[in-house]
């Protein structure tokens, strides 16, 4: 059972939290090693299946040999299904929306934004800030995917205790 650390108080009697720490040192330490993704070949309607059966909102696309080459996102489905008769209104609801299969590696972000497992934490923390990305993905020598650093690891790895090693 967790506790909850109460705050202090000060000689003002203002209530202070105690700072948070980040205790992982590398990628390593704060990744989630083996994530699930999606082949690129796989087609959208399998892709959104894939998120809702799995609850996650987004996944890195694989070649067959497990290079990540792409993210694809909840976001980036709903783009596709929105914009793909070429013609995007956001204000316009009653838009009916045809089924339209295309596949992952089609609609997905070509972009790979990957660190290795000792990349030390600030360095990730940078990396995830300039890019303006919510997830990095964690990268062998080989360059296959062996993890992903998500926004949620970094704020779980701020309230939560280390493990012990």
């Amino acid at each position: 059972m967790k506790t909850k650390t109460q705050p202090r108080k000060t000689s003002s009697q203002k209530i202070t939290e105690p700072p948070l720490t980040l205790h992982a040192q590398t990628a390593r330490d704060i990744m989630t090693h083996n994530p699930v993704s999606l082949h690129a070949s796989a087609t959208t309607t399998e892709a959104a299946e894939f998120f809702y059966k799995r609850g996650v909102s987004a996944a890195p696309v694989i070649t067959e040999s497990g290079h990540p080459i792409g993210v694809l996102s909840l976001f980036d489905l709903v783009w596709f299904q929105r914009a793909k008769d070429g013609h995007f209104h956001p204000e316009d609801s009653n838009t009916k929306l045809k089924p339209v299969t295309r596949t992952v590696s089609e609609i997905m972000t070509p972009a790979v934004f990957s660190v290795n497992p000792d990349t030390p934490m600030r360095q990730v923390l940078e990396e995830m800030n300039a890019s303006k990305v919510h997830r990095l993905f964690v990268i062998d020598k080989e360059g296959a995917l062996i993890g992903v650093i998500s926004a949620f690891d970094i704020v779980r790895g701020l309230v939560e205790k280390p493990h012990s090693k």
